[in-house]
């Protein structure tokens, strides 16, 4: 529990507060470090599913966020994934993305709920 709000703390003191701290691992060792988490999570996911039925989606988010971090430190890759995007064309992703990810997680829970009727 200690840990948890330690680990909640630090996460939210990071939104608000700006210090020089960063830490940046290129190429091979940035790839070998998500690759290493990523592992680690996969591990704590499977072993949690059955307990924790909607982990999916946070496990989701993190394997897109591997990807994209693999991605970002591959040379033919990187130059698409870290090139800035105008605030146009943001806000037409948001502006038609929003809406569908909010009616599939909608359905989604619908459907869950439905099947899982006992809870």
């Amino acid at each position: 529990m200690l840990g948890t709000i330690t680990f909640a703390g630090i996460v939210i003191g990071s939104v608000f507060l700006k210090t020089p701290l960063a830490i940046s691992l290129p190429g091979w060792y940035g790839i070998g470090t998500i690759l290493v988490l990523l592992t680690i999570t996969t591990m704590i996911y499977t072993a949690e599913r059955k307990r924790l039925p909607f982990l999916i989606i946070v496990y989701i988010f993190i394997v897109i966020d591997s990807l994209l971090g693999i991605g970002a430190r591959i040379p033919g890759l990187s130059v698409f994934l870290t090139q800035p995007v105008p605030k146009s064309t943001a806000l037409w992703v948001l502006v038609i993305g929003g809406p569908i990810v909010a009616l599939i997680c909608g359905f989604g829970s619908w459907w869950y709920l439905k099947k899982h009727e006992n809870l």
